[in-house]
């Protein structure tokens, strides 16, 4: 006997007004339905000359040196946050940061924390920055993110903040820069 004939849930055949997906999920049924499509939805999104495709969770983004695939909600981050004021358009951020990455990739001398053990790290210390790293893998849980001097995304502050450092995600003038925020601050 089949599963779903034991199951007494089943649901009926309903009608909706409207059967167009974007508005049910925007404004779901008061009843249950379920719908099912044949064809995954996809979602374009152009912020100046960067085009980006999102279906199924996954966002493709189009970017001079071809096409960067990451995390949907990753991608809907990014988008707001590196386009805060800086002078490099969206597509252009996102390809120095790929490109940063990509070498910190060939560094044996770099790793990246989990980030289970960033969130403790950020609860014990109370800290609300994050140094080092790219826009791509820094953690989105932290209030600022930054290298060095250079601010990532996040509020412009003019007092330090509790921080935890990725000291081999920073070049040596992003050390330099911030050894002198860092002693200002060992008091």
């Amino acid at each position: 006997m089949p599963h779903a004939a034991r199951d007494p849930k089943i649901l009926k055949d309903r009608y909706l007004e409207n059967e167009e997906i974007f508005e049910l999920i925007k404004n779901p049924p008061e009843i249950g339905a379920v719908r099912i499509v044949e064809q995954p939805e996809l979602w374009d999104t152009y912020i100046g000359p960067t085009q980006a495709v999102t279906t199924q969770g996954i966002a493709t983004i189009y970017l001079p040196s071809g096409p960067l695939s990451m995390d949907g909600a990753q991608w809907h981050f990014l988008k707001h946050t590196l386009t805060n004021d800086g002078p490099n358009p969206l597509g252009s951020s996102l390809q120095n940061e790929l490109a940063r990455q990509l070498r910190l990739d060939k560094d044996k001398q770099h790793g990246s924390f989990s980030w289970k053990l960033l969130r403790t790290l950020k609860s014990v210390f109370h800290a609300t920055q994050y140094q080092g790293d790219t826009a791509l893998t820094t953690p989105p849980f932290f209030k600022n993110a930054r290298r060095g001097a250079g601010r990532i995304w996040g509020e412009e502050t003019v007092s330090p903040q509790p921080m935890v450092i990725n000291w081999p995600g920073l070049t040596e003038q992003e050390k330099t820069e911030l050894i002198s925020t860092l002693s200002t601050t060992d008091k």
